[in-house]
């Protein structure tokens, strides 16, 4: 079952105006491949504001799951100011939540050992890294 966007109320930095926008804390791109190519064109988990048009990445924690990759990324971005022990936390019960929804039998070692990064760009990268392993072996075989 795929990890529906979580409805949330934010207030735009530049004039005040509250609105909603739907947060992502979880891509798995297994269950909604959709959202790879989404968070890929930089889509996901990004507000505009209705009133005055000021746009940009929202700051919240977020775990990347591709299974065809075996990788699973956490990321939670500095601007949150969260505790090691809050972040650990935080990371880990996305990450559980991801390993609820994976059937037992394919539960792989990668599961216990999310790499973390530090930005959004890292993360991003690490995606980018794992889609241009695959295309290379591609290239390989053919």
């Amino acid at each position: 079952m795929p990890f529906p966007p979580i409805p949330s109320q934010i207030r735009c930095p530049k004039c005040n105006h509250p609105f909603m926008v739907e947060v992502h804390a979880v891509v798995d791109v297994g269950l909604e491949p959709e959202l790879k190519d989404r968070f890929l064109r930089g889509e996901l988990n990004r507000a505009l504001c209705p009133e005055c048009g000021t746009g940009g990445l929202l700051n919240t924690a977020l775990v990347y799951h591709d299974p065809a990759h075996e990788l699973l990324v956490a990321y939670v971005p500095s601007e949150l100011q969260m505790s090691a022990e809050d972040q650990e936390r935080t990371i880990g019960s996305l990450v559980n939540a991801v390993m609820n929804e994976t059937p037992s039998e394919q539960r792989k070692a990668y599961f216990f050992s999310p790499k973390t990064v530090l930005t959004y760009d890292s993360l991003y990268e690490t995606v980018l890294e794992a889609e241009a392993e695959i295309m290379q072996i591609r290239l390989d075989v053919q």
